[in-house]
């Protein structure tokens, strides 16, 4: 059974528990903050585009996030949605739960989302999840347009479910089991997400095109990411979540 991690504004994990338990105990009802329905970096509209959506920073709901080891703390790094919500100022209304499996990729997580995911959906609030993946499938050898095509129905699947749903684009590696092909492949399933997210995603962050992040040495660098050239350190997560901050923010009215 699927582990989940809530945190509490001070990044510190509150429950642990199955899946299973937290529904039963009722403990997933929570406020939340967001709905976007704005894009960023290459897909970027208009700023009284964004602001023509309605605020709900004062109705209820979840933000789930669901992924890989990205999205964990690694290497005694601070975990990346943790540092979404410090770069908000900790949202007192704002209820975190991470599902996501350190070593999945969009194979696993689109057979586990219907029980771990979805079950988590509840009409009448706002239902937030930010999924981040596509890193492992390149790693076990399907191409890009495989990986892409996951990527895409994971979040069709999802908001057919009634999510609002934010996804990110592909990040460098650089370690000795990264495939010959991955860069090459990692840039082909960005360009089809920045070309395609509409279909599939109501916000999308191209953390991929960040110069800092995205550039295909930085993880040999030292800065943004860890000895082991593929997780992050605490100045990557941190800046990973300054960009997912600036599209949640707006919808805040900070």
């Amino acid at each position: 059974m699927n582990a989940i991690r809530k945190y509490s504004p001070n990044g510190s994990i509150l429950v642990g528990r199955s899946l299973y338990e937290s529904l039963s105990m009722g403990i997933l009802v929570a406020p939340a903050l967001f709905f976007l329905s704005a894009g960023c970096g290459h897909q970027s509209p208009s700023a009284a585009e964004g602001a023509s959506r309605d605020r709900v920073s004062d109705q209820v709901g979840i933000f789930i996030v669901d992924g890989n080891s990205h999205t964990q703390s690694r290497h005694g790094a601070v975990a990346m949605p943790v540092n979404v919500l410090r770069e908000l100022d900790n949202p007192p209304h704002l209820e975190l739960i991470d599902v996501a499996h350190s070593g999945h990729g969009m194979v696993e997580m689109r057979v586990r989302a219907p029980t771990t995911v979805d079950p988590l959906y509840r009409p009448g609030r706002i239902n937030l999840l930010l999924y981040w993946e596509g890193v492992h499938d390149l790693y076990e050898g399907f191409n890009a347009e495989q990986s892409f095509e996951r990527i895409r129905q994971y979040g069709v699947d999802r908001q057919r479910t009634g999510f609002t749903v934010v996804t990110l684009s592909l990040l460098p590696g650089r370690e000795a089991t990264t495939p010959l092909t991955y860069e090459r492949d990692r840039q082909t399933v960005n360009k089809l997400m920045r070309t395609h997210w509409r279909e599939f995603a109501d916000a999308f962050i191209d953390v991929g095109a960040d110069p800092e992040l995205g550039d295909p040495d930085a993880p040999i660098q030292g800065v943004y990411f860890s000895p082991d050239r593929v997780h992050m350190t605490d100045a990557g997560s941190e800046r990973v979540a300054m960009l997912v901050a600036d599209v949640l923010r707006p919808m805040l009215g900070h």
